[in-house]
């Protein structure tokens, strides 16, 4: 295989891991997503996010600002988290891997970010690729040391390429 397919497969492996990450984060039965009157704005701003990421992704970019311009998101700590979460995926295929780290940080700053380890795992993988894409290998190679550590204590060395599901 010549070096421009490996590279063309290589982003087409990059845009689906992407892809399935951010929708299986953001619409698995997660707490965020509850019944009440003040969570359904969110939640159809990031089912439409999710459905126009890979054809519109000035539209996917606009609303993952749009999500964090919304006051309850600001409310539940969960779904702010996966606010950042999603503009750092937005970020990652516009190519904007330093932007994309940026909002993974926030991501982690918060108090769910901070304490559910699963989606720390998944975070620290996603900075790791970005790391990667950017070619830095040595920041890459602490992210993903840091992710196979939280892969570690969930007891999830084996499926440690599996997508974060909140």
């Amino acid at each position: 295989m010549n070096k421009e397919k490996m590279v063309l497969s290589f982003n087409n492996k990059r845009m689906l891991t992407l892809f399935m990450t951010l929708l299986l984060a953001l619409m698995k039965g997660s707490t965020a997503f509850g019944e009440g009157a003040g969570k359904q704005v969110p939640e159809k701003v990031i089912k439409r996010a999710i459905s126009v990421l890979n054809k519109n992704l000035e539209e996917a970019d606009s609303l993952s600002q749009k999500l964090l311009d919304i006051k309850e998101v600001y409310k539940n700590d969960t779904l702010l988290s996966k606010a950042y979460f999603l503009r750092g995926i937005v970020a990652c295929q516009k190519d904007q891997y330093r932007i994309s780290n940026n909002f993974y940080r926030q991501a982690l700053q918060t108090s769910y970010g901070r304490k559910d380890q699963q989606f720390q795992a998944e975070i620290w993988n996603n900075t790791a690729i970005n790391y990667q894409l950017n070619d830095q290998y040595d920041s890459a190679f602490k992210s993903y040391t840091k992710a196979l550590y939280f892969k570690e204590q969930l007891s999830d060395t084996v499926t440690s390429p599996k997508i974060w599901t909140g």
